[in-house]
Order: structure tokens, then sequence, then C-alpha cells
């Protein structure tokens, strides 16, 4: 059997004067699917669960649904606890682990972690911690389009040198956190 490939969220996109969320992934996160569709197709998918930020479908359910757009795939798309706080790498991969052990799973063996290549370093640290064995990352670079904007809390992903000093700066906090 192929190891599961994990998907890490990024965001969804904003529309509207004033901007505000759509249930639509990010143009970060859209890079990831459609790596995922092209080069796992054949792996079973898990799209770790994410963010709602007040629209219908939460991170994870935005990109289950592109994602359908792209093929047929073995998914498990965990659902959204209830919350007002901001779902981050580390309860990504907490709420993935709680959610397989929920089911009366064990976490797998061996996974692919496919990530947006800034987020990689830190997406691996996080899953790591939450006892994901990790074989092989996938740090999907992406083009940031003029015209597409993404949810206000990841404003930094617009800008790749406040994106990777965010990202340092987010890993030092995530290697102390227990």
């Amino acid at each position: 059997m192929k190891p599961p490939v994990i998907v890490v969220p990024d965001g969804v996109k904003t529309a509207g004067t004033p901007p505000q969320p759509v249930s639509e992934p990010s143009f970060v996160y859209r890079a990831v699917l459609d790596r995922v569709a092209a080069a796992y197709a054949e792996h079973p998918i898990y799209l770790a669960p994410a963010n709602q930020f007040g629209i219908a479908l939460p991170e994870q359910l935005s990109g289950k649904a592109y994602l359908t757009t792209l093929g047929k795939f073995d998914l498990t798309v965990p659902a959204t606890p209830q919350t007002d706080r901001h779902i981050d790498t580390r309860g990504n991969a907490r709420l993935l682990r709680e959610h397989l052990e929920s089911q009366g799973h064990r976490l797998p063996p061996a996974v692919i972690l496919a990530v947006a290549h800034r987020h990689a370093r830190r997406a691996v640290l996080c899953f790591r911690k939450e006892g994901f064995e990790i074989v092989q990352v996938d740090a999907v670079p992406y083009d940031i389009p003029p015209d597409e904007r993404i949810v206000r809390r990841a404003w930094y992903y617009r800008y790749p040198h406040l994106h990777s000093i965010y990202e340092n700066l987010a890993y030092i906090r995530d290697w102390l956190r227990p």
C-alpha cells in the first residue's frame, strides 16, 4: 500500500469590498492540492482539519471541493471542531491525529507531507511532534497572483520575505512548545 499523503491547509480566498473569506482554497493551498492531484492520485489523501474563517466550508472542505474537481481520490477529511480560536499548524496535526485515533485507526507508519514550501520546515516539526512519521516532504512552490487575496490572518503570504521571517519565528515557538 502506498503511504498516505497529508495535505497541510493554507487558507482560503477573499472577495468583495471589503474583502471577506469565501469557501475556495487560497492560491497557496490550490498549488499544494494541484501537486497532490498530479503526483499522488493513487495514495490515500488526508486533508488536515483547519479553520472555519466564518464561512460555510472550512479550509479542508474547501480543499476537498476543489480537489474533487481534479479527479477521484481516496480522501479522509475530518471535521473542524467548533472553536473561535485560530487552528495553527500544530493544531492541524493534533486534530488529524485525534480524528484518526477516534476512528480506531493507528497513525500510519509512514506519511508524505504535502505543504507550501515556505511552510514546510515548521509543518514537519509540528506533525512529528504529534507522532507522525514523515518519510517524504513535498514542499510545493507557488506563484502569488497579483489580483487574488488571501484571508487577513495570512496576509504575509503575499510577501515572501515577511512570510519567511514569520515561519522562522513560528518554528522557534513550535520547537519550544511541548
